[in-house]
């Protein structure tokens, strides 16, 4: 519940909102570096997603560096998305969903469409959008396999993106995605 309230709080405007939503990011970035787990990781996410509405990047770079590292947070956050965009077909009352699920089953074409239709160089998530693209092929590959206009309109999106200001990690990540593409 406290994450769905500091993801709302994203669409807040009064400027005492934001400062909040740092201190409670700094809270939740102490709990997460101190128990590695899951469900304090997805915690630093909701808080560095609303801060990004609030013009704040670094934190949501840094969750994307640090918060998916390795492949059980990697897993999380796809099962998370899916989850999120409804291509799973049960509904869950906790985080044991994030990293009990194979991502590879049952996931690709939703999840791949929503994030597609999200990269713009003006998305204050776009980091985000490239890197769990980026995972979603690595896990599933021939998630375009048979899907020529899904799989044009990503490379269509790459190429818009190509000017964007990017971190040289999401570029590159960005380039494997469009070799990924190419492959499928």
């Amino acid at each position: 519940m406290r994450r769905q309230a500091i993801y709302l709080l994203a669409f807040d405007t009064n400027p005492a909102t934001a400062d909040w939503l740092l201190g409670e990011h700094r809270r939740s970035l102490k709990q997460a570096r101190a128990t590695n787990d899951v469900p304090s990781w997805v915690s630093v996410r909701s808080a560095s997603v609303a801060l990004a509405r609030y013009g704040q990047q670094e934190p949501l770079i840094d969750f994307v560096t640090t918060g998916l590292r390795d492949e059980l947070h990697a897993t999380a956050n796809l099962n998370y998305w899916t989850y999120w965009v409804g291509e799973g077909a049960h509904t869950y009352t906790d985080d044991t969903f994030m990293i009990s699920n194979d991502p590879r089953r049952g996931i690709g074409s939703v999840l791949f469409g929503h994030l597609v239709e999200r990269l713009a160089d003006d998305s204050e998530q776009v980091e985000l959008y490239v890197h769990t693209l980026w995972q979603l092929l690595l896990v599933n590959p021939r998630v375009v396999a048979g899907a020529p206009a899904m799989r044009a309109a990503a490379q269509r999106k790459i190429e818009e993106l190509s000017a964007a200001p990017l971190t040289g990690a999401a570029r590159q990540k960005l380039s494997d995605v469009a070799y990924g593409l190419r492959l499928s």
